[in-house]
């Protein structure tokens, strides 16, 4: 994106980012799905049976696994069109909203529901994060916005066309030698 954007070529920035972000984007709901579905499993292999209480915070963290791409490549692409000003405060915007959250989910959330076990203390910290990347995407896209002409549906259709693309390439001769 940088040397398209060097080059003064915002159609192709635009291409990239709506290609690799849509591409990615449907790369991480794959890998979502899959982990959702063997959470149990991951957690008690990775932890042991003593963790097993921590399976919704690990399905929360899923769902912040999803929001990554778009997030990342709002920053990316400001960084790119030479603009990292507006994705420091992206970050800041970002920083504040998750010290914020997690701050009141261990400080305060005790002080008002003295019950509160420390696995639903953890599920709010996560809440947080994915409260922050939300905000992330939405400053980030906005920014961009305001740079260059994007569209957020095109996200998802230049990510399917990416997708389709590799599939078409692959060169099946070589397949069909084996």
């Amino acid at each position: 994106m940088s040397k398209a954007s060097i080059k003064g070529d915002i159609a192709e920035v635009t291409r990239i980012f709506y290609s690799y972000t849509g591409a990615l984007i449907y790369m991480f709901f794959a890998f979502a799905i899959f982990a959702f579905i063997f959470s149990d499993f991951f957690v008690l292999f990775l932890g042991g049976k003593k963790y097993i209480d921590v399976v919704p915070v690990y399905q929360i963290f899923i769902l912040y696994g999803l929001l990554l791409p778009l997030d990342r490549f709002t920053g990316v692409l400001l960084d790119s069109i030479n603009r990292p000003k507006l994705n420091f405060y992206k970050v800041i915007f970002m920083a504040v909203t998750n010290i914020i959250g997690d701050c009141i989910a261990v400080f305060v959330v005790p002080i008002f529901y003295p019950g509160v076990t420390m696995i639903e203390q953890l599920m709010m910290v996560a809440g947080a994060t994915i409260l922050m990347t939300i905000i992330g995407m939405i400053i980030g896209f906005s920014y961009v916005k305001q740079e260059i002409p994007i569209q957020f549906s095109h996200i998802f259709t230049k990510g399917i066309e990416f997708y389709r693309k590799m599939i078409l390439s692959i060169d099946l001769s070589l397949l069909l030698k084996r």
